[in-house]
């Protein structure tokens, strides 16, 4: 990715946070903590675990609309700029998805055969650049300081990589990405972006 394409990613993380985008857990109805912009020192972050090929499924919104909602929260933002856990099979029937988004069903069909004993889905959807493609290339997490129990700070790496698209009068496009995590995982806390490796301990 050229350098002009990773301050596009993290300025909108940065225009996000500076709004009070927020992070929440499904069960909550306010978000606790925002997302933040990830600066070269987010590479000397330390975090306890690390999934390097993450299993996702990703769908798209070409016309910027948020691919997902829950009535099971309230983003503190924009439902175009927030993350959620998806712990539990209330959490999961609270989801209704956007039938215009492009792959919904894959991410559908994913949702729903996660199986939530076993695992839990941190769920990403941000407003981009309709050119960026914004893939998640690897997840970070520890223990949020924020509160203890199952709240977790994440770190998410991106791949490098361009959406195959006319950049031209594009606008932004909406990506909304389903990452399965340990069970464990019950909430967000704060959430780190960025296409560079984030944390000391690289997978």
């Amino acid at each position: 990715m050229d350098p002009l394409s990773r301050r596009r990613v993290l300025g909108v993380v940065a225009a996000a946070a500076a709004s009070g985008c927020a992070g929440t857990g499904a069960r909550e109805t306010a978000s606790p903590s925002p997302t933040v912009a990830a600066s070269e020192d987010a590479a000397e972050e330390s975090y306890t675990s690390c999934l390097p090929d993450p299993t996702t499924a990703r769908a798209t919104h070409p016309a910027g609309d948020p691919v997902v909602r829950s009535s099971a929260l309230t983003p503190a933002w924009d439902w175009t700029a927030v993350e959620w856990v998806v712990a539990s099979s209330s959490d999961r029937d609270a989801l209704t998805y956007a039938p215009a988004a492009t792959n919904v069903d894959a991410l559908r069909a994913f949702v729903d055969g996660t199986d939530l004993s076993a695992r839990s889905l941190l769920v990403l959807q941000h407003r981009y650049d309709a050119c960026l493609a914004l893939r998640v290339e690897r997840v970070k997490w520890r223990g949020s300081a924020r509160s203890s129990g199952g709240r977790f700070d994440f770190g998410v790496q991106f791949a490098d990589g361009e959406a195959s698209v006319d950049c031209e009068g594009r606008g932004d496009h909406t990506i909304t990405t389903a990452v399965r995590v340990p069970a464990e995982v019950e909430a967000v806390g704060e959430v780190t972006s960025a296409t560079f490796p984030i944390g000391r301990d690289d997978c």
